[in-house]
């Protein structure tokens, strides 16, 4: 095993070598050569640094990986990549990979989940915002009392967006997932990324105009629900509409696939024309979209073979446990359709964060205490959320489980450094919380579950 981490090492340094000295050789003023070659290096080195998936870190830790890897090549004398993180066209690639992600959140979130189970999440995840914005906000004042208003606002965002994956993935290999404890806090989470979400879109109205008063606040929150209530009401309206007419021109996988894009794009520009942050209406795309509207296009060859399969089958049970599981892959083909465009930008997104960690921050004590402060702020904002709910669940649990610092705070901060409001500092302590946090919440999670024996409690 070692041996095989040697060589692949070796031939990643090789690529990354042979490459950048090609280029520095060149001098050429022209930077196309050098983007080509940060975005084939930036997947192919994501992809690779993917082996943290075996020690239990979440995908995105490799994509941040490299990153840093790529961001810090300058110290090693290879300028190739020096600036490239004030790069149009790569900013303008990771805005693309979190418009995808932001659409994806958006179509994971079925409005109906929501109002069906709001009551057992509601209290958890409104404490468990309010504490952890409270906390992220007055930390960075404390830490960066020169900072401007909106860059403390925004990181208390930071602080109260969850990331329910990482959780997620403990509570599916301990095999708990349908305890009463890990539905709260999966309900919890859903209802929390809205609540950050909208407030990040009412904030980042204000932002983006430049106007911080009271009045603009106002101005903005009622613009940011109107946005809202009127996308989503006429949306869910229109859509059908526009797929039974798209049907009758092309029934196949690609009008599906523009269907989606066109209106993810679409929802993003009407966004960014109000003021609201662009990823604010990808996340409304998403919400808008529901897998009946696509119910008379062509499915995917396989799921029409299963089905061909399950008529000839005299075997009942069988026939029935087929059909099941082809009406659940084709409830999430839309999320499927979505993946190989997923698959592609976000990696560049979550690498274009990690360009901007230095690795000279390590040194800086500031930053060390305000990542280590932050840490602490966000995880005992959640725990303290985790025992709002009068009853006999696993409270540490249910706190634990409301993992803080997820990929939507990872789009509020770069949202913030691309306004000038979170400089380079602020975002590479961000970096390093999720680092932090991806490493901690496991091992607390795990602890809290196999001390307070939650296996006995299910629904």
């Amino acid at each position: 095993m070692r041996n095989k981490l040697h060589f692949i090492f070796l031939i990643i340094s090789l690529v990354i070598a042979i490459p950048c000295y090609a280029l520095g050789v060149g001098n050429s003023p022209d930077l196309t050569p050098a983007i080509y070659l940060w975005l084939a290096l930036s997947i192919l080195m994501s992809r690779s640094f993917a082996i943290v998936k075996k020690i239990g870190l979440p995908l995105v830790t490799s994509e941040i990986l490299a990153g840093v890897a790529l961001g810090n090549l300058h110290y090693f004398g290879i300028q190739t990549f020096a600036g490239m993180e004030n790069n149009e066209i790569i900013k303008f690639l990771a805005e693309i990979g979190a418009m995808i992600l932001m659409f994806e959140i958006g179509l994971e979130t079925q409005l109906e989940d929501i109002s069906s189970k709001i009551g057992s999440g509601i209290k958890i995840a409104l404490f468990g915002t309010l504490l952890t914005f409270l906390g992220g906000y007055y930390l960075t004042d404390l830490f960066y009392p020169t900072a401007p208003q909106g860059s403390r606002m925004l990181m208390g965002l930071v602080a109260a967006a969850t990331a329910t994956g990482i959780s997620g993935k403990v509570f599916k290999d301990l095999k708990i997932i349908n305890s009463v404890e890990v539905q709260t806090v999966l309900t919890a989470s859903l209802i929390d990324e809205v609540i950050s979400i909208m407030c990040f879109a009412v904030l980042s109205g204000i932002l983006i105009t430049g106007n911080f008063n009271s009045n603009e606040l106002v101005i903005s929150a009622a613009k940011t629900t109107l946005f809202f209530l009127i996308s989503i009401t006429l949306g869910r309206r229109i859509t059908p509409l526009l797929t039974r007419l798209s049907v009758k021109i092309h029934a196949g996988i690609s009008m599906k696939i523009g269907i989606l894009f066109m209106l993810c794009t679409f929802y993003t520009w009407l966004a960014s024309v109000l003021n609201l942050a662009p990823v604010i209406g990808a996340f409304i795309a998403g919400l808008i979209i529901n897998p009946d509207y696509f119910r008379n296009f062509s499915q995917a060859k396989f799921l029409r073979d299963f089905k061909h399969i399950a008529q000839h089958t005299t075997d009942e049970n069988a026939k029935l446990q087929i059909i099941k599981t082809v009406n659940t892959y084709e409830l999430k083909s839309l999320d499927e359709l979505i993946k190989p465009l997923s698959n592609i930008f976000v990696p560049i997104f979550f690498t274009y964060i990690g360009l901007i960690f230095q690795i000279k921050d390590l040194s800086n004590p500031k930053i060390l205490c305000f990542t280590l402060a932050f840490v602490l702020i966000s995880l005992l904002g959640r725990i303290i959320s985790g025992f709002s709910e009068n009853n006999r669940l696993n409270k540490w649990v249910i706190g634990l489980g409301m993992t803080p610092v997820g990929e939507a705070g990872l789009i509020f901060a770069m949202t913030g450094t691309q306004l000038g409001l979170i400089n380079n500092e602020i975002m590479s302590s961000v970096i390093l919380t999720l680092a932090l946090v991806t490493i901690l919440s496991p091992i607390l999670l795990k602890l809290a579950i196999k001390y307070q024996n939650v296996k006995r409690i299910h629904i």
